[in-house]
């Protein structure tokens, strides 16, 4: 059994009549109804999407880690994320730098040098 390659579209546009032509080339007349129709059925797929976008997005909010401002996609990633030491280690620094602050502010000695507004640059 041999198989037949396809044909393209020119050889099959070579041997079709005139009548087959005029079906092919025959564009569809649009309507003031069918346009409208076409902008109320796009602006529900946009309406739709926008949806499913809102949807998505607040899903994922569950993965979102906000010290690290780092999205994940599921909870393992999340979770290996959160007991991994990038996260840690901004974590503890972050812990140290608003007791200095706390100090700062209202403790019984004044730490010297201590900006409390900016983020610390070293930890």
């Amino acid at each position: 059994m041999v198989s037949q390659r396809r044909e393209l579209d020119s050889e099959r546009q070579i041997k079709e009549t005139e009548e087959q032509r005029k079906a092919r080339e025959v564009r569809p007349i649009l309507t003031f109804e069918s346009l409208i129709a076409n902008i109320v059925t796009s602006q529900a797929l946009v309406a739709q999407k926008e949806a499913i976008k809102s949807e998505v997005n607040t899903t994922l909010k569950a993965f979102y880690c906000e010290l690290c401002d780092k999205q994940y996609i599921n909870v393992a990633q999340f979770d290996e994320h959160v007991r991994g030491y990038a996260h840690t280690h901004k974590l503890v620094c972050s812990l140290h730098h608003s007791s200095l602050c706390y100090l700062t502010k209202i403790g019984p000695k004044a730490i010297q040098g201590d900006d409390c507004e900016s983020a610390p640059e070293r930890c």
